[in-house]
């Protein structure tokens, strides 16, 4: 009886033993896998933009683009302040060990440490730390989505139909094809009147309304400048904007002043 006794509990107690084995958590080693981290796993090339809190004006409405060949632009405005209020930088950019967080180059205002999440920056202080407290969803910059309307507009080859309701000649005689180019993340438009390239900047204050800031050009001279002149002037006057067909008209003081042709460059 008593071997008997005994073995019962042995057995027993093997069994609370394997019980208790089986509903232990296991202990894993788990390698971080070295591609899983921002800069390898995140779509981050964009513009992004957020107005940051400003200890002496109405805020600071800043803009970062970071390109896909590791460099970036970056635009500080303070509002509120009319004069010297406006910050423009460009560069390059590094990542850390981690491959999570950038520090913008040759930085000469702002913070030049972020931390890049799907669709946002948050900016870092100077220690590499998240900011915390009750502003810190203001150091969040969000990642700038084209709506459908936009999508038409960004980044097409728009070449240049007609003037004032003139056709352009098509004939080859100008030296470069007329064309427009708009980038709605970085808001510059670029091209050619056929003679002179031109870049500037733009402003899309509501749906179907543009506005150019004015525009600057190189200063070639070439036998024929009338369609340089005349599409500058356009860039003057428009207001607005339509898309059909292919097709983008700008608008201004109530007529058609150009049109242009969704084109392979």
């Amino acid at each position: 009886m008593k071997i008997k006794s005994i073995l019962t509990v042995v057995v027993v107690l093997a069994g609370m033993l394997s019980f208790h084995s089986c509903n232990q958590p296991q202990q894993t080693t788990q390698n971080p896998d070295p591609a899983h981290n921002s800069k390898l796993s995140i779509d981050w090339a964009g513009t992004y933009t957020a107005i940051l809190p400003c200890a002496d004006c109405e805020g600071i409405a800043t803009t970062i683009h970071l390109n896909d060949d590791e460099t970036y632009e970056i635009t500080m405005t303070y509002l509120g302040k009319e004069e010297n209020n406006t910050f423009a930088g460009n560069g390059s950019f590094s990542w850390d060990e981690s491959g999570n967080i950038i520090t913008l180059e040759s930085m000469e205002n702002g913070a030049p440490h972020y931390q890049v999440g799907e669709n946002q920056l948050f900016q870092l202080d100077l220690e590499k730390n998240r900011i915390s407290g009750e502003l810190a969803e203001m150091y969040i910059l969000k990642k700038k989505m084209l709506n459908e309307e936009e999508a038409q507009l960004h980044n097409i080859y728009w070449k240049l139909m007609e003037l004032n309701g003139k056709a352009v000649p098509q004939d080859g005689q100008a030296m470069k094809e007329a064309h427009l180019k708009l980038d709605l993340f970085k808001m510059r438009a670029y091209g050619t009147g056929g003679c002179n390239n031109f870049f500037g900047g733009f402003e899309i204050p509501a749906p179907g309304k543009i506005k150019f800031k004015p525009m600057a050009s190189t200063m070639m001279a070439c036998p024929d400048m009338e369609t340089d002149k005349l599409l500058f002037n356009a860039f003057e006057k428009t207001d607005a904007y339509s898309i059909a067909d292919g097709r983008l008209s700008l608008l201004g003081e109530g007529k058609t002043l150009a049109v242009f042709e969704a084109s392979e460059e």
